[in-house]
């Protein structure tokens, strides 16, 4: 099977997603991390990990990483700073 065909849903919790959210929403947040954010959203649900790369504009790999450190940490404190 392809990897850009895996899906991994990381089945967000509603206080991970309104964090996300707002450091996508706020100014000041680094682009790197708004980055990490939008993947995480992104892969909330049934969306296909190629689908995710080429909507960021980021090659597959970083994806996976991204939705390995989040599945590892349980949540999305390995992607963000606390707050």
């Amino acid at each position: 099977m392809d990897v850009s065909q895996w899906v991994i849903d990381l089945k967000l919790a509603p206080a991970n997603r309104d964090r996300l959210e707002g450091h996508i929403r706020c100014g000041s947040t680094p682009q790197k991390l708004v980055l990490r954010a939008w993947i995480a959203l992104l892969s909330d649900g049934m969306r296909l990990s190629g689908a995710i790369a080429r909507e960021v504009g980021v090659a597959l790999p970083t994806v996976h990483q991204r939705q390995r450190r989040v599945q590892e940490q349980g949540g999305v404190d390995g992607l963000l700073p606390a707050g």
